[in-house]
Protein backbone atom coordinates (compact mmCIF):
# COMPACT_ATOMS: atom_id res chain seq x y z
CA UNK A 1 0.00 0.00 0.00
CA UNK A 2 1.20 3.65 -0.93
CA UNK A 3 2.22 5.66 2.38
CA UNK A 4 1.49 9.01 0.95
CA UNK A 5 -0.51 10.71 -1.85
CA UNK A 6 2.62 11.09 -4.03
CA UNK A 7 3.11 7.06 -3.56
CA UNK A 8 -0.28 6.54 -4.45
CA UNK A 9 0.07 9.26 -7.27
CA UNK A 10 3.27 6.95 -8.30
CA UNK A 11 1.47 4.04 -8.28
CA UNK A 12 -0.78 4.60 -10.34
CA UNK A 13 1.01 5.80 -12.84
CA UNK A 14 2.95 1.96 -13.28
CA UNK A 15 -0.62 0.16 -12.25
CA UNK A 16 0.08 -1.45 -15.73
CA UNK A 17 3.39 -3.14 -14.46
CA UNK A 18 2.04 -4.70 -11.32
CA UNK A 19 1.25 -8.72 -11.89
CA UNK A 20 -1.55 -10.39 -11.17
CA UNK A 21 -2.98 -10.46 -7.55
CA UNK A 22 -2.66 -13.58 -5.57
CA UNK A 23 -5.41 -15.53 -3.83
CA UNK A 24 -5.51 -13.73 -0.76
CA UNK A 25 -4.88 -10.04 -2.43
CA UNK A 26 -8.34 -11.00 -4.84
CA UNK A 27 -10.48 -11.56 -1.88
CA UNK A 28 -9.48 -8.65 -0.08
CA UNK A 29 -10.05 -6.33 -3.78
CA UNK A 30 -13.56 -7.41 -4.20
CA UNK A 31 -14.29 -7.29 -0.27
CA UNK A 32 -12.87 -3.77 -0.60
CA UNK A 33 -15.06 -2.79 -3.67
CA UNK A 34 -17.88 -4.33 -1.91
CA UNK A 35 -17.28 -2.19 0.83
CA UNK A 36 -16.97 1.10 -1.15
CA UNK A 37 -19.62 0.33 -3.78
CA UNK A 38 -22.17 -1.07 -1.81
CA UNK A 39 -21.88 -0.60 1.79
CA UNK A 40 -22.67 2.45 3.42
CA UNK A 41 -22.54 3.92 7.07
CA UNK A 42 -26.61 3.61 8.48
CA UNK A 43 -28.01 7.15 8.17
CA UNK A 44 -28.92 8.50 11.55
CA UNK A 45 -31.81 10.98 11.64
CA UNK A 46 -32.94 10.40 15.09
CA UNK A 47 -29.99 12.56 16.17
CA UNK A 48 -26.82 14.91 14.81
CA UNK A 49 -23.33 15.76 16.32
CA UNK A 50 -22.17 19.34 16.11
CA UNK A 51 -18.88 20.41 16.29
CA UNK A 52 -16.99 23.63 16.50
CA UNK A 53 -15.67 25.15 13.14
CA UNK A 54 -13.06 26.76 15.86
CA UNK A 55 -9.36 26.61 14.54
CA UNK A 56 -7.27 23.53 16.80
CA UNK A 57 -10.85 22.81 18.77
CA UNK A 58 -12.04 19.60 17.23
CA UNK A 59 -12.05 16.07 19.28
CA UNK A 60 -14.37 13.34 18.13
CA UNK A 61 -15.72 13.60 22.05
CA UNK A 62 -16.44 17.52 21.92
CA UNK A 63 -19.61 17.53 19.40
CA UNK A 64 -22.92 19.09 21.10
CA UNK A 65 -26.03 16.07 20.80
CA UNK A 66 -28.91 17.34 18.95
CA UNK A 67 -32.29 14.99 19.29
CA UNK A 68 -34.23 15.36 16.84
CA UNK A 69 -37.30 13.04 18.08
CA UNK A 70 -40.16 14.80 20.11
CA UNK A 71 -41.15 12.03 22.36
CA UNK A 72 -40.44 8.41 24.01
CA UNK A 73 -42.65 6.85 21.89
CA UNK A 74 -40.75 8.03 18.21
CA UNK A 75 -37.56 7.53 19.87
CA UNK A 76 -38.55 3.88 20.65
CA UNK A 77 -40.14 3.41 17.19
CA UNK A 78 -36.94 5.30 14.98
CA UNK A 79 -35.45 2.77 13.03
CA UNK A 80 -31.61 4.69 13.04
CA UNK A 81 -31.73 3.86 16.44
CA UNK A 82 -32.97 0.25 16.85
CA UNK A 83 -30.53 -1.12 13.61
CA UNK A 84 -27.54 0.58 15.90
CA UNK A 85 -29.01 -0.88 19.22
CA UNK A 86 -29.34 -4.13 17.77
CA UNK A 87 -25.48 -3.70 16.05
CA UNK A 88 -24.23 -2.84 19.65
CA UNK A 89 -25.52 -5.56 21.42
CA UNK A 90 -25.57 -8.71 19.24
CA UNK A 91 -23.61 -7.97 16.14
CA UNK A 92 -19.46 -9.26 16.04
CA UNK A 93 -19.44 -6.77 12.72
CA UNK A 94 -16.71 -4.46 13.37
CA UNK A 95 -18.61 -1.84 11.18
CA UNK A 96 -22.82 -0.77 11.26
CA UNK A 97 -23.19 -0.52 7.14
CA UNK A 98 -26.29 -0.47 5.56
CA UNK A 99 -26.92 -1.73 2.11
CA UNK A 100 -27.47 0.58 -0.52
Amino acid sequence: DPKSPQDYTKTLARLQDVGPLNADQTQFAKKYAHAILKLRPLPIRSFSIDYSTAKDTFHPLNGQLSIKVASLPEMRAAKDLKTFADWALHSKDPDLLAES
